[in-house]
């Protein structure tokens, strides 16, 4: 019995998309989410066109570009974004940074410096270690064996792994354009719900006007 139940759950998820958003590809359909201060909204236009925004307090952002829907799955490309480059990021060993610290330098692609928040990673999952807006350059004390760290700023978010278990300085640049690479966006229910900056789903859903 509950196999078979497993299998219609299945079956139901595999629903194809366009049975659950009438009109999708077919004319220009608007999809959004709405507070009294934000406002989120995803145009899907016919020609295989999007239009995203995103309007809350201190932060409007937009970008256009191509979409397509692969199995349930909504996937979205920004025009120009294949020469786009996400994050680069450099590890050294130098030997005025104090034993038992670590060297962060945080920048955009043109050298600007970022605030940002940092999570270091352990073994141990318990002996992580979180730092919240930190401005760069910036030195702090970590503990022994650091395996790599997670570093998130506006719209940019990086997870990296030290390969060179002597470094302790690290360079670190983020794409601070709004752009979107191989977006992939679920529909559940003829609801689209998107993915914040670091990969993560959002906790809210973009619906049909």
């Amino acid at each position: 019995m509950a196999r078979i139940v497993l299998l219609i759950a299945i079956a139901l998820l595999n629903i194809d998309v366009t049975a659950q958003v009438a009109g999708l590809g077919e004319k220009d359909l608007t999809f959004s989410f709405s507070t009294n201060e934000s406002r989120v909204e995803l145009v899907l236009n016919k020609n295989s066109v999007f239009d995203y925004y995103i309007k809350a307090p201190f932060v409007r952002k937009a970008t256009s570009g191509k979409w397509k829907v692969i199995d349930n799955a909504l996937i979205l490309n920004s025009f120009n974004s294949e020469n786009e480059v996400k994050q680069k990021v450099v590890e050294n060993y130098n030997p005025e940074v104090s034993k038992r610290k670590c060297s962060f330098d945080v920048t955009n692609m043109k050298g600007k410096h970022l605030t940002f928040d940092i999570r270091v990673l352990y073994a141990k999952e318990a002996d992580e270690q979180v730092h919240n807006g930190l401005s760069s350059p910036v030195i702090f004390e970590v503990k022994q064996g650091v395996n790599g760290f997670i570093i998130e700023s506006v719209f940019s978010h990086v997870e990296y792994y030290i390969t060179d278990k002597k470094a302790n300085d690290f360079t670190v640049q983020l794409n601070d354009k709004f752009i979107f690479q191989n977006e992939k966006w679920l529909f559940y229910q003829g609801k689209i719900r998107p993915r914040n900056f670091n990969g993560k789903p959002t906790k809210y859903y973009l619906t049909v006007e």
